[in-house]
């Protein structure tokens, strides 16, 4: 088997809005945004390794 890195992420945003999330994932990095309309959220990310089935 060969072992592949997990990566999930996870976003909080108000109930009264919508955000709109892209992300990114190439060789040489991650790159990620959020697009919400004057609002503060928290962005958080964790990664392990996994085997492939």
């Amino acid at each position: 088997m060969t072992a592949k890195k997990m990566i999930e992420y996870s976003i909080s945003v108000p109930a009264d809005r919508s955000a709109s999330i892209r992300v990114n994932h190439a060789p040489d990095g991650t790159v990620g945004s959020v697009e919400i309309d004057d609002v503060r959220c928290d962005w958080s990310s964790r990664s392990y390794e996994t085997e492939d089935d």
